[in-house]
């Protein structure tokens, strides 16, 4: 069980970021989803948003989900609040699932987000 419309803005967020990210070259954005089965037999659903933008440095990513973290203002062409990867955050937390990144600058960013979902 979820709300559409909170799950709806994740997504949205993630994949706006990954199209900033690419903005100025170019690439590619992969959407992947899946269900897994984790220990205890309990069934999530994943989902993988890969881009081959310009990658987070190591420095920032322990700080991406903080408040008002934004490195939208370097770039002179857009300019972020630093809530959105916040409330991504927070709404995945709401739901009892979890969000992950990994990334490498001049290669990309892949967000991992795993929710629980129903048994069939």
């Amino acid at each position: 069980m979820l709300d559409r419309q909170q799950i709806k803005q994740v997504l949205l967020n993630l994949l706006l970021n990954a199209i900033d990210s690419m903005a100025g070259a170019g690439g590619r954005l992969r959407v992947q989803t899946r269900t897994v089965v984790k220990p205890g037999g309990k069934v999530w659903v994943h989902i993988e948003i890969e881009d081959t933008g310009e990658g987070i440095q190591e420095t920032n990513l322990e700080h991406i989900f903080d408040p008002f973290f934004t490195t939208k203002h370097e770039s002179g062409e857009h300019e972020g609040t630093g809530l959105g990867l916040t409330i991504v955050h927070q709404i995945i937390q709401e739901h009892h699932g979890e969000i992950r990144v990994k990334s490498a600058v001049g290669i990309g960013t892949t967000f991992f987000v795993s929710l629980p979902a129903l048994p069939a």
